[in-house]
């Protein structure tokens, strides 16, 4: 007769299947930060991650279902609940050392990201998907009761996936390291297998493993000497996973630089000069009052840390700039490290640049966009027709926008983003520009930064500025890029084929 009084033995599988669920999600949304400086978080980093986790799962749950009908014993369930936990302890160990060797010996970005998902990501998920199927044969104690065992079952499972989505999105990767979150979920698996388990051997070996867990986390947050003298800080902010450092540049400058993958370097500045601009894109930038009669009304998409608003404010003291900079955590990172002071002069909101757009009736003289952080994050929804119409309604009559983006500028046979790019804002602006800074090599990636203008009024060449437009021509078949087609991803691909 089904009892609704639940014994000890049966909470602990209950417990069992939502610490799994919870788990496997943490580690799954986890994975986006860990891959992120080796090989971004692009849709195809997403689509291996996302693709290979669920191919494991299945695989868990068949084999799971197997073994759970030929012998059925919770200290089976206990040595899996242990080799998960050691499974995610061993990728915190290879992770670092695994992602520099396969991504400096493999240029295809997707096989790149396949092959890292499976050697990093597959074991975990395979081995506690199969938790689920054996707490099933274990908790169930009589067949009539198969439907309601299995769907309690079943919903403590998405419960924990639930929880553990919230808890890594609102809680965990804001506030906790990586290293930090691998090694309390491995611990804590690894004291549920210890509490599930009825063999004094496999007690022995369930205590003899956390204290290697102990042991390694000790000496993952000992401050020992970081190899890289350079690196000034290492953050998980809501929306990357970020490094400072500090290095002397060949003209013997000493810089200060953001980095959010392994290839670029997405802003810097004089460690002594501040607000002496380090980028030349940065420097471009100015160009815009060729363009508007004002610029004493502004708005930047995409502080970063902050290099060209502090330059701004200085070049011109009677102008205001709003800066849009959807991630807190890079706003932090440059009050600490790249001295951001606060300004009247400068209001600062932390929300998405277009949303921010669609809220706001404010007019601006020039709209700076500074969001595409890198080759594998550029947001596409800031780069259509649709957002172009936008900041076009967001100018004042002689307005001007300056764009920020990455390509390459050698390949005229195929469409590039940047024929896409000049295009769609050609389908909104009368006049288009672009100029175009040297480009340089990123392994086997030769791109660099180009400053895109696109203005309601021709640019007054008799403005005195160093920089000119370079003479350019978007190919025939690029296309318009829009809220329902922009294949940005697929442009940027094309760098490392």
């Amino acid at each position: 007769m089904y009892s609704t009084m639940r014994t000890l033995e049966s909470l602990l599988y209950d417990i069992s299947v939502f610490i799994t669920g919870a788990s496997i999600l943490i580690v799954e949304i986890l994975a986006s930060r860990i891959v992120a400086p080796f090989i971004g978080t692009s849709l195809i980093a997403w689509t291996s991650i996302i693709g290979v986790v669920l191919a494991s799962l299945s695989a868990g749950y068949y084999i799971g279902g197997i073994l759970a009908d030929k012998k059925a014993h919770k200290n089976h369930l206990a040595l899996i609940i242990l080799s998960g936990a050691a499974a995610i302890v061993l990728l915190e160990l290879i992770r670092t050392p695994l992602l520099s060797s396969l991504t400096s010996s493999i240029y295809n970005i997707k096989l790149q990201s396949v092959l890292v998902s499976i050697l990093l990501f597959a074991p975990f998920s395979f081995l506690l998907a199969m938790v689920s199927p054996y707490t099933l044969r274990l908790d169930l104690k009589d067949i009539e009761h198969t439907g309601r065992t299995s769907g309690r079952l079943s919903a403590l499972s998405t419960f924990g996936s639930i929880a553990g989505t919230f808890l890594s999105g609102f809680l965990l990767i804001p506030y906790f390291s990586t290293s930090t979150i691998l090694l309390s979920l491995a611990t804590m698996l690894t004291l549920l297998s210890l509490a599930m388990c009825s063999s004094v051997f496999l007690k022995k070996i369930s205590l003899l493993f956390f204290a290697f867990v102990a042991i390694t986390t000790i000496i993952t947050f000992s401050p020992v000497s970081a190899i890289d003298t350079h690196i000034l800080a290492e953050r998980n902010t809501p929306y990357h996973a970020v490094q400072v450092v500090q290095y002397t540049d060949n003209d013997g400058n000493d810089r200060r630089s953001l980095k959010t993958d392994r290839f670029t370097i997405q802003s810097s500045m004089y460690a002594n000069e501040p607000n002496r601009l380090a980028s030349e894109y940065l420097r471009i930038f100015d160009v815009a009052k060729s363009y508007t009669s004002s610029v004493s009304s502004t708005l930047l998409i995409g502080g970063g840390t902050y290099s060209y608003p502090k330059h701004f404010l200085e070049k011109y003291p009677e102008a205001h700039m709003d800066v849009i900079e959807i991630d807190p955590g890079l706003t932090a990172i440059a009050q600490e490290y790249f001295f951001l002071e606060d300004s009247e002069r400068m209001d600062i909101f932390h929300q998405d640049g277009r949303t921010f757009l669609q809220s706001s009736n404010q007019q601006y003289d020039a709209i700076y966009l500074d969001a595409f952080l890198s080759f594998f994050s550029i947001p596409f929804h800031l780069t259509t027709e649709e957002f172009a119409n936008e900041l076009y309604s967001s100018l004042e009559d002689h307005g001007a926008v300056v764009i920020n983006l990455i390509d390459n500028t050698d390949d005229t046979e195929t469409p590039s983003f940047l024929d896409a790019m000049v295009k769609t804002y050609e389908s909104v602006f009368p006049y288009v520009d672009i100029y175009q800074v040297e480009q340089v090599s990123f392994g086997t990636v030769h791109a660099g930064n180009i400053v895109l203008v696109a203005a309601k009024q021709e640019r007054d060449m008799s403005t005195a500025h160093a920089y000119m437009p370079t003479p350019f021509s978007p190919h025939t078949e690029a296309p318009i890029l829009s809220d329902d087609f922009a294949p940005v991803d697929q442009y940027i691909l094309r760098l490392f084929d």
